[in-house]
């Protein structure tokens, strides 16, 4: 199997090249700097620097399937390293050529206060690139969402891509779903074009009668997916002895705390998972909680208390005159 460089920011000929020509897969977010290192590159070694681009998990699914690139330019950390991990890319040639930080641009706004402009709501439009196709622009998104600058998290809809680490997967237990006991199975998707990590809630899955241990292999994907869900609040803490909140298999799961002993870079938010039944695993959700039923209940008081002020002034307006008036001679 060919093996790719890779190399953040350097061009580098791979062994086994076709000689005067490399084949590099680019990120699109690096299409013009890539164009011209590539310029750089042909004036300085006479040989040509053939550019593809795409998107990083686009490109990374390609070169798993054998494209013939010899550089990889990715927008993210994750799909290099996933690249060696996996046998794709030479090991030790991995760089980075930038690191990559969100900036608020408002001409005409005083910005000394960060984020607090935005809380001031001192503007008439905000513009945040695609979540959905930029690492940018899904850095942004999560980190307004986690500032609350988006209005409440719980059951905001999002639509993500990642990949699976199906060896951090957690199975909480004691969670029934249409009456059956059984587990949330939730596992962490690094988020494509990033380094961060989010809690999936994936589905809900039956528990063995006889051996609540014995759990049922779950169909995880191994390349980069897309799924729909909606942010939540944490996983609900049920009461456990001690001990019950570490391994495979457990009762309770804090996202912070689970960050830490997984060592990776956890968004505080949990995403469930919806959409029809797959992987082995359901995803009947209640609906969630938006507080209609409290608003109901203000509508009916006032409602009552309009009745009530129509009554006492038809009682002391109307009723009580016309008493009065027929008793006296």
């Amino acid at each position: 199997m060919r093996r790719i460089l890779i190399a953040l920011g350097l061009l580098m000929v791979a062994e086994g090249a076709v000689a005067g020509e490399v084949k590099v897969a680019v990120a699109s977010n690096f299409t013009v700097t890539a164009e011209r290192l590539a310029a750089a590159f042909t004036a300085r070694t006479g040989d040509e620097a053939v550019l593809s681009f795409g998107a990083s998990g686009a490109l990374y699914t390609q070169i798993a399937q054998g494209a013939p690139f010899e550089v990889l330019l990715s927008a993210d950390g994750a799909r290099p390293r996933m690249a060696i991990e996996n046998g794709f890319a030479v090991g030790g040639t991995r760089q980075t050529y930038a690191i990559g930080a969100l900036v608020l641009y408002a001409p005409g706004l005083d910005l000394t206060s960060g984020f607090g402009v935005l809380k001031a709501d001192a503007f008439a439009h905000l513009a945040v690139a695609d979540p959905t196709t930029s690492p940018s622009g899904a850095a942004a998104d999560f980190a307004l969402a986690a500032l609350g600058l988006k209005g409440p998290l719980a059951d905001r809809l999002v639509d993500l891509a990642g990949l699976w680490l199906p060896a951090q997967t957690v199975y909480l237990d004691n969670r029934p779903m249409n009456g059956r006991p059984g587990f949330w199975v939730l596992t962490p998707l690094r988020l494509s074009g990033t380094d961060k990590l989010v809690l999936v809630q994936r589905g809900w899955m039956a528990r063995d009668f006889v051996d609540r241990t014995r759990l049922t292999p779950i169909q995880t994907q191994t390349t980069e997916v897309r799924i729909q869900g909606r942010m939540a609040p944490g996983p609900a803490k049920l009461y456990a002895f001690k001990g019950a909140d570490t391994g495979l298999i457990r009762q309770n799961l804090d996202i912070q705390a689970y960050a830490e002993e997984i060592r990776q870079p956890l968004i505080p938010v949990l995403v469930l998972q919806t959409g029809a039944a797959s992987e082995g695993l359901q995803r009947d959700w209640a609906a969630p909680n938006n507080g209609v039923d409290k608003h109901h209940g203000y509508a009916v008081q006032w409602f009552a208390l309009c009745a009530l002020v129509l009554g006492l002034y038809a009682w002391f307006q109307g009723i009580v005159p016309l008493r009065r008036r027929a008793k006296s001679p």
